[in-house]
């Protein structure tokens, strides 16, 4: 399998790029028995692991189908799964994962906009120039 071009790599190198110099493992996960698994395991420098999903820009960033499946069997476990369309939502999404401080920010200001007390399945936030 040839490797992949256009928008959607371009994005995922990046964070790749990114993730890794701010001490991040990032993984390429594959599953030779599921489809529809995200692209990537992220975790972070204290331990926490999500799991990233990367889309063209433009690209509706709902999982569907098998990746629906994927995303709605690890978000009932409790895992978190990023959906990500551009390098700068990208990069502040890898900021607010950095530490556990940051994350608890993240996940008051997700629930701030949500019902739902702990978003699991999210979009790379937009970064807030307030920061």
């Amino acid at each position: 399998m040839g490797k992949r071009k256009g928008p959607e790599a371009s994005i995922e190198e990046s964070v790749r790029r990114e993730a890794e110099a701010a001490g991040f493992l990032f993984w390429k996960f594959t599953s030779t028995n599921r489809v529809g698994v995200p692209d990537r395991i992220l975790v972070s420098p204290w331990g926490l692991v999500t799991f990233w999903e990367f889309k063209r820009p433009g690209e509706d960033l709902a999982p569907r189908g098998p990746q629906a499946r994927r995303a709605a069997e690890l978000t009932a476990r409790g895992a978190m799964v990023v959906v990500c369309d551009d390098i700068d939502r990208g990069a502040h999404m890898l900021a607010a994962l950095a530490t556990p401080e940051a994350y608890e920010h993240l996940l008051q200001s997700l629930a701030e906009k949500r019902a739902d007390d702990a978003p699991r399945i999210i979009t790379a936030p937009v970064p807030d120039s307030r920061h």
